[in-house]
């Protein structure tokens, strides 16, 4: 069996409290803010690069009949390179991406003793890509 540690990837969480014209901020919007939760950005956005940002979600509240109060919440996980899976590197890796290694048996023969070597790594883009600039809150 492969045995070892979790060790967290860097990442950060951020908000943006934003009041924005209910004629903006409409059913519509919201129901748009709701499609693009979990989203990633699919180009730069605040100084990052495409797939470094997730999208997770908004909360709306009435200022008045014409205001909208929003804030925006957002995760932070930078793109990396010449990412290290066992014996394998993986050259590139966006932020939200998913990379796991498939391990065969294997043996070291100075020790003689069964080990697992890592055989492949593969990269899965798990989150959707989505146009940041729909959130109307300027680039």
């Amino acid at each position: 069996n492969v045995e070892g540690v979790e060790v967290p990837a860097p990442s950060g969480k951020y908000s943006e409290h934003w009041v924005l014209s209910r004629l903006w901020a409409n059913d519509a919007y919201l129901r748009l803010l709701a499609g693009m939760t979990g989203t990633v950005n699919a180009t730069p956005f605040r100084g990052s690069a495409p797939g470094e940002v997730m999208f997770m979600g908004a909360r709306a509240s009435m200022r008045d009949q014409d205001w909208v109060e929003i804030d925006f919440e957002f995760n932070l996980s930078p793109n990396a390179f010449n990412v290290p899976m066992g014996n394998i590197t993986v050259p590139f890796k966006r932020g939200w991406d998913y990379v796991w290694t498939r391990y065969v048996d294997d043996e070291d023969t100075e020790a003689k003793v069964a080990i697992k070597t890592a055989a492949s790594a593969h990269l899965d883009q798990v989150a959707t890509y989505s146009n940041f600039a729909l959130l109307g809150i300027g680039l």
